[in-house]
């Protein structure tokens, strides 16, 4: 397969997937949308999940196409949006508002299983063609005392900017018991999705060094 060099543009502002891209040498850059989640009632999880992940890409589309010449180098470009949110007995959880919100959160996910959710988009330029996919995980947490959950909320700053307020790349790993499903979505993106739509778009990543 020929490998058409575009720019692959992760529409993102979370380290996790960032980190992702990074670790599994895709070369990429950042393009933070200006899209504004809103509630949006009448939707389920993963719905609004895919939602949101088609808002973030248009907006980072519109950026670009309006500032091409700025942030690519070449003519054709490949966009990835996606959005995550924890699920819990029905309930929809996002990203905690500040530390005590997040404790909350984590009180409500200890010693029990949550499905985590991830809606995600792949634009391609040169086509003009989309792919989308929700992937879920199901994540079991062991049981924290209260004590144990602030300790972990207080000496890091993990639980920001994240869905559940937890990160399996960090200090949270040691109380994630088991994860069914794709590891990478528990971090942010499932990675075997955007290899195989990378390579759709004749984009083979493990060409790259």
């Amino acid at each position: 397969m020929t490998n058409v060099r575009k720019t692959i543009i992760l529409a993102s502002q979370s380290k996790d997937r960032k980190r992702l891209f990074s670790n599994a040498r895709i070369p990429h850059i950042v393009i933070i949308s200006k899209y504004e989640e809103k509630s949006q009632p009448t939707l389920s999880p993963k719905e609004l999940a895919l939602f949101h992940a088609r808002g973030k890409l248009a907006s980072a589309r519109e950026i670009v196409e309006s500032n091409k010449a700025v942030l690519i180098a070449t003519e054709h470009y490949v966009i990835i949006a996606a959005d995550t949110l924890v699920e819990l007995e029905g309930e929809i959880i996002g990203k905690a508002k500040d530390r005590s919100h997040a404790i909350q959160i984590l009180k409500k996910l200890m010693g029990k299983i949550h499905t985590l959710i991830t809606g995600v988009v792949v634009y391609d330029s040169e086509t003009n063609t989309s792919a989308e996919r929700v992937d879920t995980t199901q994540v079991r947490f062991s049981s924290l005392s209260e004590q144990e959950i602030i300790d972990y909320v207080t000496n890091s700053d993990e639980y920001k900017w994240r869905a559940g307020s937890y990160s399996m790349f960090d200090r949270a790993s040691v109380f994630i018991e088991s994860v069914s499903g794709s590891p990478s979505n528990v971090i942010g993106i499932p990675m075997d999705f955007i290899f195989s739509q990378l390579k759709k778009f004749n984009i083979n990543i493990l060409e790259f060094l």
